[in-house]
């Protein structure tokens, strides 16, 4: 499992990224349907570890895109990898039930990242991987914490991260494999 460490100054810029992503989101659907009292904890969370992943991938942090809808509603890292911050090991990755319905979301490689905010602030575990169809495939339909309900996978089906170079290989092949299959039952 790779491990990212975010200095000060990064946290700091992540904290002005998360605030500012929340200004723009307070009145959509998606922000109120989370049951957290601390919706900015969880936003800054998210920002930390789409950062460590960016970062795990050696690739360029936008600022503007993050703190944006547009970075919050498109791709998170590159291409094809969405980030699911948590905060503990035991956690699951998982997709909303509204992203199972859209292949996009279906199509990328989802990333686990554990971010510590805490005990080591800045401490980023890539965790593992799995593409968002294999979540809907093999993920337990439930609701938990939230309003709405989400495919939970068990962490023993995740892929681990072994380096930026192979997961983006692999995920890029099962991209276009899930790609080819929009139209057909590839499932």
């Amino acid at each position: 499992m790779a491990v990212i460490h975010l200095g000060e100054e990064l946290l700091a810029q992540c904290k002005k990224c998360a605030l500012q992503r929340d200004s723009n989101r307070r009145n959509s659907i998606d922000y109120s349907s989370d049951r957290t009292n601390d919706k900015s904890r969880w936003s800054y969370i998210g920002v930390v570890g789409e950062v460590a992943l960016l970062k795990f991938f050696d690739l360029e942090i936008n600022w503007e895109y993050l703190s944006t809808d547009l970075g919050f509603c498109g791709v998170d890292v590159g291409d094809i990898w969405e980030v699911r911050a948590v905060s503990k090991f035991g956690n699951r990755l998982f997709l909303w039930d509204d992203e199972v319905k859209k292949h996009e979301k279906l199509n990328c490689a989802w990333s686990k990242v554990v971010v510590d905010i805490d005990i080591f602030p800045g401490t980023c575990h890539i965790a593992g991987w799995a593409m968002g169809y294999e979540i809907a495939m093999h993920g337990t339909h439930a609701q938990y914490d939230c309003k709405r309900a989400s495919y939970f996978l068990d962490n023993q089906l995740l892929r681990r991260h072994c380096d930026a170079y192979t997961d983006q290989f692999e995920a890029l092949k099962l991209h276009h494999l899930y790609n080819s299959c929009q139209h057909e039952p590839c499932l």
